[in-house]
């Protein structure tokens, strides 16, 4: 157990042991390292794929935030014109009349 911590501690600060891999410690010492190393590149990898979901997600929110303020200038364009369509129609039976309508007060 002690020697387990005393791997971490050297891994985590960047030194490496060279240990004589023919003897049973050297080969158990290697086999703890080889599986602490896969595992720290296990997590890592999953943090990676995370971090990368995080962004999608957020690239998604943005992309659908852009579509809604398109939709909402299409609508506010639409209603513009049919704004201006109904004034000018309300103009030309006022003209056609000779009359005010008072259709658009």
């Amino acid at each position: 157990m002690l020697s387990n911590l005393w791997i971490q501690l050297v891994l985590k600060i960047g030194l490496t042991l060279f240990v004589d891999p023919s003897t049973p410690q050297g080969q158990q010492q290697a086999q703890s390292v080889a599986q602490q190393q896969e595992a720290a590149s296990a997590e890592a990898q999953k943090e990676h794929e995370v971090e990368q979901q995080k962004l999608m997600l957020t690239l998604q929110k943005q992309m659908a935030d852009i579509q809604k303020k398109q939709a909402d200038m299409e609508l506010d364009r639409a209603k513009f014109e049919h704004m201006v369509a109904k004034d000018k129609a309300e103009i030309a039976l006022e003209v056609q009349s000779g009359r005010p309508t008072k259709i658009g007060n």
